[in-house]
């Protein structure tokens, strides 16, 4: 009796573009075997080392055990080009040579037969896109994207190097004002089901659909169905069976009303999405802004040869040769123009045209830089929001 007393094979997942692993085999020299791997498009050909639609000859590797072991490459196949998938099965098996009174060892586990299966996963598109409750004064590039899986067991960097601008319209382009930096609690990921079945002042409620809905996500909001919702309620726990959310205070919903959850920050998006990230060094910054005086100014109202970027009534003060700050001076309100325009400030001032006049605690432009560091890929493509409201306020004309 001849004894295969080990096999070796990598059973992580496969990333999308393929990949070589190596069986290896060892025991007693002389250990006879055969190994064959089926795929969804066929059976392998270790001639050729590509999948065929039937079974041949060069479907079987043949080998016996010499010295210390065998090896036994496997090319899997580069699936980039694939779409409409969400994984392949690779089904790894050796065959000791029974004819030859040859067995697998028992430590192994069936003495007849060595089965592994080996997955592929589909590449997943993980989108991020910025949004304000503003949008028509705020003008943000398009959205980031960053594809993968969670084969290649290490995470994935998606840079950042964005601008976020005041629109320039007569309508919106009242400026931006930086209120702080991103924090972790401006990633949101919004998610929709329907109510399976009226509730009365419970605290349990039975959803069409467990997908994209985790614990520590809020109802924030409430779509069709005539239904009124008490402040924002979290999930605490989740029958996945009989698909019942329990929520920290009671509602009352009638059947089939539209609930509409968020996920906030990094753990809520994780349960809910799938999706694992942080951020490294995510840093906003606003650009100085200025304007050039178009009409000598004598008075509190300033003619400007345009006025976008300027927030009125929200705090701002200006600088400059001349410009007279003697108490509390700010720009109280402004008449929008791309070219022409003014500002009313609180204190007059005698200001030559062609004057430079500076502008504190609003901006045209906001420059957000970081990194993005994905762990973990969900199991279809997400979109996840940054909600750029929570650290930049859009300005208005003032009065």
């Amino acid at each position: 009796m001849n004894l295969i007393k080990s096999i070796k094979l990598d059973l992580s997942d496969l990333p999308h573009s393929g990949g070589t692993r190596v069986l290896t085999l060892s025991g007693e020299k002389g250990a006879s075997f055969i190994v064959k791997v089926i795929g969804p498009s066929g059976y392998y050909n270790f001639l050729s080392k590509t999948f065929d639609t039937s079974e041949s000859t060069q479907s079987s590797f043949k080998g016996a055990i010499e010295n210390s072991g065998v090896n036994v490459s496997i090319k899997f196949p580069d699936q980039k080009a694939t779409t409409g998938w969400n994984s392949y099965e690779y089904r790894v098996y050796v065959y000791p040579d029974v004819h030859k009174n040859v067995q697998i060892s028992s430590n192994i586990g069936d003495q007849n037969v060595f089965y592994r299966t080996i997955t592929q996963l589909e590449n997943r598109v993980v989108t991020f896109d910025m949004r304000h409750t503003s949008p028509d004064n705020v003008t943000f590039v398009t959205s980031l994207t960053s594809t993968g899986n969670n084969a290649s067991n290490s995470p994935k960097t998606l840079k950042l190097d964005q601008n976020i601008t005041n629109t320039a319209t007569d309508a919106g382009g009242f400026g931006l004002t930086l209120t702080r930096q991103p924090v972790e609690t401006d990633f949101v990921f919004i998610a929709t089901d329907t109510v399976n079945g009226a509730t009365t002042s419970s605290n349990k409620v039975v959803i069409d659909s467990l997908t994209d809905v985790g614990v520590g996500m809020i109802i924030h909001s409430l779509g069709s169905g005539g239904g009124t919702l008490v402040g924002t309620p979290t999930i605490l726990e989740i029958d996945e069976v009989n698909k019942e959310l329990t929520l920290s205070s009671a509602q009352t919903f009638p059947d089939g009303q539209a609930l509409i959850f968020r996920a906030i920050g990094f753990d809520a998006i994780r349960s809910a999405a799938g999706v694992g990230f942080t951020f490294e060094k995510l840093s906003v910054t606003a650009d100085e802004i200025s304007k050039t005086v178009r009409t000598t100014a004598s008075g509190t109202t300033i003619n400007l040869n345009g006025t976008y970027g300027i927030a009125g009534n929200s705090g701002v003060t200006i600088s400059g040769v001349n410009i007279v700050n003697t108490s509390t001076n700010i720009v109280k309100a402004v008449t929008a123009s791309s070219s022409a325009g003014s500002i009313l400030m609180d204190v007059a001032q005698v200001v030559k045209a062609g004057s430079k006049i500076y502008f504190h605690g609003c901006t045209d432009t906001i420059r957000l830089k970081g990194n993005i560091i994905i762990d973990q890929y969900p199991t279809k493509n997400i979109s996840i929001n940054l909600a750029t409201s929570g650290f930049i306020t859009a300005g208005v004309s003032g009065s």
